[in-house]
């Protein structure tokens, strides 16, 4: 799974000789469609970044994931990138876990970036190293 962090899933399949249909049934299986967060005492550092189903057909999967004390979780699964689907999820966290976000990570995508800033506000999100390195 953290194999497709900044890949697609055509490279993943390539990389670990795995079928991408196989990774594509992985994904199905291991990630829960509904994130239950009663389970979930504080989120911490949200990162949100986009992997590419297919190559050159614009099919992209947007995964969420937080990071707190050490732990890192992927939230959920997305299908596409679109600013009001991010930010409907965004919303669905409970208000109280909300407030423990203490930042949300992302590429320069300005449909991530506008669905943080309109849930979370302006000051606590950040772009990833790699993007502001590049």
């Amino acid at each position: 799974m953290f194999s497709l962090i900044n890949s697609t899933v055509a490279d993943v399949s390539r990389k670990e000789d795995i079928h991408a249909h196989t990774i594509e049934s992985i994904i199905d299986k291991e990630i829960a469609t509904e994130v239950d967060f009663s389970k979930i005492k504080a989120i911490g550092v949200l990162g949100i970044d986009e992997i590419s189903l297919r190559k050159g057909r614009q099919k992209y999967a947007t995964v969420i994931t937080s990071r707190h004390q050490g732990e890192t979780r992927v939230l959920k699964v997305l299908d596409g990138r679109k600013k009001e689907t991010i930010e409907k999820f965004f919303r669905s966290i409970p208000k109280h876990l909300r407030k423990t976000v203490s930042a949300v990570c992302s590429d320069l995508y300005d449909g991530f970036i506008n669905a943080a800033k309109a849930v979370f506000g302006a000051q606590i999100v950040t772009a990833d190293r790699f993007h502001v390195a590049k």
